[in-house]
């Protein structure tokens, strides 16, 4: 499993890490292992293409890229850092958070200071702007070129389009992102709320969870604990120190949704849930959380017993964790 760290010294710990790390199955933390190319500070979120490549938010204000890898010889191993995109190619990326792919290879890219989702195309370059912002009711808007999620406040970036109102869909503060199929969706920890967007015309289709009990921060998809064939949105929400799990097989506004984890659940501590991940391990299938104020990464089971065996995967680091990415260490990615 790969992680990121906050790499900012007020945010607690005694070694802020700036780098791509991983942990072992057996709790053991790497370091490093994305070499080459641009400097990272304050790493974010990260995503896997078809081509194994790693795409990593550097996410310092000053910096805002979107960092691209080569998979290294050695499993779990990246090289040859090169910048994908930046303000330079796509406007709207700034302090980008998260990242996930579209099913033809675009990247959504979520940024904090532009408050928007950014689509860019394999090359690069901003996509299209999603067709739904062309519509008569946003005339005059002029949409950061590649926007497909718009934003509900205005930012500092030069140019930046009027607001959208959060029920049209506007985000006040994106985090994560997640796609399923033909949809998109994302955390919008200052609205309490995933809301979801159709990815071929960017059509808001609502909030998959709304009126949420915290901030939603990460989001993976996975099955129900216990529930094979099932399709579920982990939400992990910060203030709350839960995990919420959100039915989106056929849904996608106001879903049905329980609660799958909580500080305590297990005997564990859970504070401040920020990244998830789904991982095959030996112990079967595991969602996997980045326990942010806990200096921690717990894992709960998806398998028959669900998040009553949680365990701490490993403890004690001396950083804020903030997002995690399932990798295949037994092969090349």
């Amino acid at each position: 499993m790969l992680v990121t760290f906050s790499g900012e010294s007020d945010k607690g710990g005694d070694h802020p890490i700036n780098s791509v790390s991983g942990v072992t199955p057996g709790g053991q933390l790497i370091t490093d292992l994305a070499t080459g190319g641009p400097e990272l500070e304050e790493a974010r979120g990260m995503s896997l293409d078809s081509a194994g490549r790693l795409y990593v938010a550097n996410a310092k204000k000053d910096r805002s890229q979107i960092v691209r890898y080569l998979p290294a010889q050695s499993p779990g191993r990246y090289q040859g850092g090169t910048i994908f995109a930046d303000p330079g190619t796509t406007a709207g990326i700034s302090h980008p958070y998260a990242t996930a792919f579209a099913r033809n290879g675009d990247l959504l890219i979520a940024s904090q200071d532009t408050f928007l989702v950014s689509r860019v195309t394999p090359a690069g370059i901003a996509a299209a702007t999603a067709p739904a912002l062309s519509s008569s009711d946003y005339t005059g808007y002029n949409f950061f070129p590649g926007t497909w999620a718009p934003a509900a406040e205005r930012s500092k970036v030069a140019n930046s389009p009027p607001k959208v109102p959060t029920e049209a869909g506007g985000l006040k503060a994106p985090r994560s992102v997640a796609v399923l199929d033909n949809r998109m969706f994302v955390a919008d920890s200052g609205d309490a709320a995933v809301k979801t967007y159709d990815l071929t015309s960017g059509e808001f289709l609502g909030a998959a969870l709304a009126n949420a009990d915290g901030r939603p921060t990460g989001l993976v998809l996975g099955r129900r604990a216990g529930i094979p064939t099932s399709t579920a949105l982990y939400v992990g929400l910060q203030d709350s120190n839960q995990i919420v799990a959100v039915d989106v097989a056929q849904c996608s506004a106001n879903c049905p949704s329980t609660v799958f984890a909580k500080d305590g659940t297990g005997g564990v501590a859970l504070k401040a849930p920020a990244g998830l991940a789904v991982v095959q391990d030996k112990g079967g299938t595991a969602l996997l959380a980045a326990s942010r104020k806990g200096f921690a990464v717990n894992r709960y089971s998806l398998d028959s017993d669900g998040a009553s065996s949680a365990s701490v995967l490993i403890k004690d680091l001396p950083d804020t964790p903030e997002q995690l990415l399932a990798v295949n260490q037994g092969a090349r990615p």
